[in-house]
Parts: C-alpha cells; sequence; structure tokens
C-alpha cells in the first residue's frame, strides 16, 4: 500500500462538498466512532479508485492453472483450479479482495483521523517507516471536520465554524 494522497479524490465519500452517500454504519466501520474497542477505526482504508477490481488470480487459457496475485503461486492442481484456491495462501481467492501494490491509503480518511490524533493501524506502520509524512496532507481539503459529522453527513459550512 501506498501513502502518496494528500488529498481526497473528486468523489471520495469523505469529503463534505458533495453528496456520496455512505451509510453511517459504514462510516463507523472505516473511522470508528462509539464506545470502547467501536470507537477505533479500520486498520486501513484504500481509496476505491486504486482498488484492482480485478479477481485476485488468473487462470491459464488451458484452464489447466492458477497463478495468485498475491503471492505469485502458480498451481496445477485442477482442484485448486476449480475451486480458486491458492495452496501457497491456504485461500478460496474468490472470497478475499486484492490490493495491490499500487493501492493507495485514502487521502480522506486520512486527514479525518489524522485530525482526531487517532491514525489507523496503517497509517501510525507508514509513519514509523517513514513511508507517510502527515504534514504533506492538505489541512485545507473539503474534509469533513469528524468522524462524528461523517457520520451525520454535516455539510462543509461546518467546518469553518460557520455554525
Amino acid at each position: 500500500m501506498r501513502f502518496d494522497l494528500t488529498t481526497p479524490c473528486g468523489n471520495c465519500p469523505f469529503r463534505n462538498d458533495r453528496p456520496f452517500g455512505l451509510r453511517a454504519d459504514r462510516v463507523r466501520e472505516i473511522l470508528g466512532g462509539g464506545k470502547g474497542k467501536a470507537w477505533w477505526p479500520a486498520p486501513s482504508f484504500v481509496c476505491h479508485k486504486t482498488v484492482d477490481y480485478s479477481p485476485p488470480y488468473t487462470i491459464s487459457d488451458a484452464g489447466d492453472e492458477i497463478t495468485c496475485k498475491r503471492c505469485g503461486y502458480t498451481s496445477h492442481n485442477l482442484n485448486d483450479v476449480e475451486n480458486r484456491y491458492c495452496g501457497e495462501c491456504h485461500l478460496f481467492l474468490d472470497d478475499e479482495n486484492y490490493v495491490g501494490p499500487d493501492a493507495q491509503q485514502c487521502a480522506g480518511v486520512m486527514l479525518i483521523l489524522h485530525r482526531e490524533k487517532r491514525p489507523n493501524d496503517v497509517m501510525q506502520l507508514a509513519e514509523r517507516l517513514r513511508l507517510w509524512d502527515p504534514s504533506k496532507l492538505a489541512a485545507d481539503a473539503p474534509v469533513y471536520a469528524s468522524t462524528q459529522d461523517a457520520i451525520e453527513g454535516v455539510p462543509h459550512a461546518r467546518d469553518h465554524g460557520d455554525h
């Protein structure tokens, strides 16, 4: 996963200047927001424009082998091909989402969580490994002022103190 995005994309669900329509419960899953453990955000959230939505495997033209995109393992076992199974990862690949090497952490999520001093797991790790510098985030980007504002869908006027 990469951390090159500093501002949310044009239709980021965490922008406060245009509707996107995420349900409140989904926003809570991503940003956290509640009591106790529910307050913690999801470990990561990938920008939807950088996700590889193709299957996490390839099958040979002859249909006799499957290659896992996660680990690169190729199996010639016809049961693995039929069941879309990776013997190296021990996963049924149809049940998995594939986040490729070019996937980016969502800038909208990073902005909100950084503002609240509640970075998710991948943000913390990336900062410690110097893969991400939070000071490069566009602080004036049009995102919700807080997790609660995102859950409620509060418009941008609140972000600027115009109650």
